[in-house]
């Protein structure tokens, strides 16, 4: 199997292909935007859970959009299949730009750590990990560590080309 940005599953019988379609992803768009707001849907990563079940993780993002304060951008979609033909998408994004992170400090001596949050600007190209018994427990991204965009930028997702980018690997509680 093979899933594309375009939304089309293809499946072959070898790597060597060919891949024929057999069934397309539906990409919500928003119903309230302008036509040039679309939302972009890239990176995508298929896998089948322990139940058989399809699932897509797209890097998602708004064509244009603030760039000044990325703390609720668009950075994913997810959508999923009981069998790979008849598609849903998934209402509230698996993911957004804020993440808990312990840091480390000292009080009165003692070394303790402290949560807080982090915005990231941008969360791309997602690999799922799984375990031995095929659950899901950790995503692996490359991420923009800003909080917020240059001036000119017209969107969060255009930090990458001015800030420091870096792998993230965040693991789930399931």
């Amino acid at each position: 199997y093979v899933g594309c940005s375009d939304g089309i599953l293809r499946k072959a019988e070898s790597i060597r292909g060919p891949y024929h379609p057999i069934a397309k992803f539906p990409l919500p768009r928003p119903n309230d935007t302008a036509p040039e707001d679309y939302v972009i849907y890239e990176d995508p990563q298929l896998f089948v859970d322990r139940r058989g079940h399809f699932h897509c993780l797209y890097h998602a993002y708004q064509r244009k959009g603030p760039s000044d304060d990325c703390s609720d951008s668009l950075v994913s979609a997810h959508a999923y299949s009981p069998d790979g033909y008849q598609w849903y998408t998934s209402s509230v994004p698996p993911y957004g730009t804020q993440i808990q992170v312990l840091e480390p400090n000292t009080v009165d001596g003692r070394n303790t750590t402290t949560t807080t949050t982090k915005i990231l600007a941008t969360r791309e190209r997602p690999k799922p990990v799984f375990d031995s018994n095929g659950v899901m427990t950790h995503i692996v991204e490359a991420v923009c560590g800003s909080p917020n965009c240059f001036k000119d930028a017209n969107r969060c997702v255009a930090c990458k080309t001015h800030r420091w980018d870096f792998t993230l690997i965040s693991s789930f509680s399931l």
